[in-house]
């Protein structure tokens, strides 16, 4: 992590913005030797959380799993 100081002077924004990129670092500010913000690099989200697994892919159903059942397919003791 590295800090700034406002004190010294305000350098270039860009700049700052330049190395936070390449280092991939935060950079605390300071005024008066108390910091007072931190600049981070930007974190892209992943791509995804919940994948399937390989071998669940290859299933597929071939009927309406919410399909009510018929009078023959009930069990005899309901």
């Amino acid at each position: 992590m590295k800090s700034l100081s406002i004190d010294q002077g305000c350098p270039d924004i860009f700049t700052i913005l330049d190395e936070i990129e390449e280092n991939q670092e935060i950079i605390v500010i300071y005024r008066n030797g108390k910091p007072v913000a931190s600049i981070s690099p930007y974190k892209r989200k992943a791509a995804k959380r919940i994948t399937s697994h390989p071998l669940m892919s290859r299933i597929s159903i071939r009927y309406d799993p919410t399909e009510a059942l018929t009078q023959d397919e009930w069990p005899e003791e309901v």
